[in-house]
């Protein structure tokens, strides 16, 4: 038990960092039964979130009601509803974020390449965002298209980005891809440069996958962009998933690359040791700010898919919610 706390701290505060861990919580713990994929999250208030999942084969979304202990971040109680919908049309449901004027979502659909505005029973209110060519299905590489989705509340902007590089850029930009901003208007904004770090695989896996997953806005309008590299084996013993969150700062429309901060950084393992240190795989996918701290800090809430508990009934991926901390924004 030494040696797996010894490690467990290693891991997580090897780095000086902005952002600590607080809490992870296994879904089953907090008596939520059904098993998720939950690919996006946002905050709609401090113990209200929206979910979309992107295992569901048709338009729907899923709404939290969350309750964390504000002195310790740890999560109290926590319950999630049926999926909300009345549409039978498929879909890649990968992103999600709140808009609070007309208290609806917008959705990043990564089958059609559309973002979609829903109410909060699921239904469609008929606005986008508007289209743009180059992110259409045809420039997009095989299931690397709209990722992440989150909104500004402070200056009124939409933010989303694709999760690899788009086609007509992989050949001479093979890490590069484009943050996109949107106007309340629905009408694109700017676009931004955003350049991946590098892989760190250096063999042939059945499963490779390495991009932008999700990102979220702070209250000052700085965006917290989260990088995923996930690998999986043949025989999925010793898959891990590479998690780093990093500050962007895109205020200055003059900015044509955006420059990007590490904030912080962790892995999760399948293995015996992390299962016994409580830190099985995870390949988290969104991103959102949760509730303040007593102390006026502010909480940041991740979420992960388990492919509906992918595995047998002994060994299976879970459900978390993980609870990271900002210390200094």
């Amino acid at each position: 038990m030494i040696f797996c706390m010894m490690w467990f701290y290693g891991t997580c505060f090897a780095q000086n960092t902005l952002i600590r861990p607080l809490s992870k919580t296994n879904l089953r713990r907090v008596h939520v039964t059904q098993a998720c994929s939950h690919s996006g999250i946002t905050q709609i208030n401090d113990s209200t979130y929206a979910l979309v999942n992107d295992n569901d084969s048709v338009e729907g979304l899923y709404v939290m009601t969350l309750h964390m202990n504000t002195q310790n971040g740890k999560i109290k109680q926590c319950y999630i509803s049926h999926r909300h919908s009345d549409s039978t049309t498929k879909c890649d449901m990968e992103a999600i974020a709140y808009y609070p004027p007309r208290n609806t979502v917008f959705v990043a659909d990564e089958h059609t390449q559309q973002i979609l505005e829903y109410n909060l029973t699921g239904e469609k209110t008929g606005r986008k965002l508007a289209d743009i060519k180059r992110f259409g299905t045809d420039n997009i590489q095989a299931n690397l298209g709209f990722e992440s989705l989150c909104y500004d509340t402070l200056n009124h902007i939409f933010w989303t980005t694709i999760e690899s590089p788009l086609v007509s850029d992989y050949q001479s930009s093979p890490r590069t891809v484009r943050i996109q901003s949107f106007g309340e208007d629905l009408r694109p904004q700017n676009s931004f440069f955003y350049t991946l770090d590098p892989t760190l695989v250096t063999k042939k896996h059945s499963l490779h996958v390495h991009g932008v997953s999700d990102m979220m806005v702070l209250s000052d309008g700085r965006l917290i962009v989260m990088e995923r590299e996930a690998v999986i084996t043949r025989k999925y013993y010793g898959s891990y998933c590479i998690v780093k969150l990093f500050l962007v700062d895109l205020k200055d429309n003059a900015i044509v690359k955006a420059r990007k901060t590490l904030l912080h950084q962790f892995t999760t393992r399948a293995s015996l040791w992390d299962w016994m240190c409580g830190n099985g795989f995870a390949n988290y996918e969104g991103i959102c700010a949760g509730p303040k701290l007593n102390d006026g800090r502010q909480t940041i809430l991740l979420v992960n898919d388990s492919q509906k508990h992918f595995g047998t009934k002994l060994a299976h991926l879970k459900d978390y919610i993980k609870v990271l901390v900002l210390e200094n924004n």
